[in-house]
């Protein structure tokens, strides 16, 4: 009877892999990149981004990217699209063939060939019409009042996005480990939760088998030097992120 009744089942773990988020924040200063106009160019570092994320789509069917721009004033989303009414989207006379990235690489339009799988299609298409877009929407006084880029910024967008999505996917587990999972800051040790020892590792594999159905990772590509003035808010962002166990490359 055990065989056939639901008794032993409960015991079972679930060995299919988790679907992966990953979160891709670009820089996108244009004083970093004419400096490395010569040896890396923009269009190239974009089009080794794009292999990299249509590699991570190929992995696993569940898997999912996300991609920001840092830029000098701002962080915006490169993909997925904010669903806002623009320029792209009002503007008749805007079209792929017309814009170009700083350093003259061509934004193409999605091919149609029987061989281009379309979610890699999407995704390229998206990131490239975005970017061209953010690009041409820089004036010059933008560029001379700040050499840097708004990376801070980037990062809680990302952390913000990676918590929405992990709820979407899970909201009743998600709740029950944020409920259960306080962690003490100023004694790591005197609780069994994440980013501490359990004093049962059995336990603690169970019940991330049960609960894990998202991993989330952060990669960042950063050509600006640093500004003193992030500091406080990027080790903000930092520390988010260990809290959640999300990884930052």
């Amino acid at each position: 009877m055990n065989a056939v009744d639901a008794t032993t089942r409960s015991n079972e773990v679930d060995t299919t892999a988790p679907s992966s988020l990953l979160c891709v924040i670009l820089d996108t200063n244009p004083h970093a990149w004419n400096l490395l106009s010569s040896s890396l160019p923009l269009s190239k570092a974009l089009a080794n981004v794009l292999v990299f994320l249509n590699a991570h789509l190929a992995i696993n069917a569940a898997n999912t990217v996300a991609v920001l721009a840092s830029h000098t004033d701002r962080a915006v989303w490169l993909y997925p699209t904010p669903d806002t009414s623009g320029p792209q989207q009002s503007d008749p006379e805007l079209h792929d063939d017309d814009l170009t990235l700083p350093d003259g690489g061509l934004v193409q339009p999605p091919s149609d060939a029987a061989n281009k799988y379309r979610p890699f299609a999407l995704v390229e298409s998206a990131i490239k019409r975005n970017l061209a877009t953010l690009m041409s929407t820089t004036t010059p006084e933008v560029l001379s009042e700040t050499p840097t880029t708004m990376i801070a910024g980037a990062l809680t967008l990302a952390l913000t996005h990676i918590s929405k999505v992990s709820l979407l996917a899970s909201p009743a587990q998600s709740s029950a480990q944020t409920t259960q999972s306080s962690f003490n800051y100023s004694d790591p040790s005197a609780s069994g939760t994440a980013g501490s020892n359990n004093l049962n590792p059995n336990a603690s594999t169970d019940a991330s088998h049960a609960t894990q159905t998202l991993t989330s990772r952060i990669l960042v590509l950063s050509t600006s030097p640093e500004n003193p003035t992030q500091y406080i808010p990027t080790m903000n962002a930092l520390f988010a992120a260990q809290r959640l166990q999300i990884p930052i490359d």
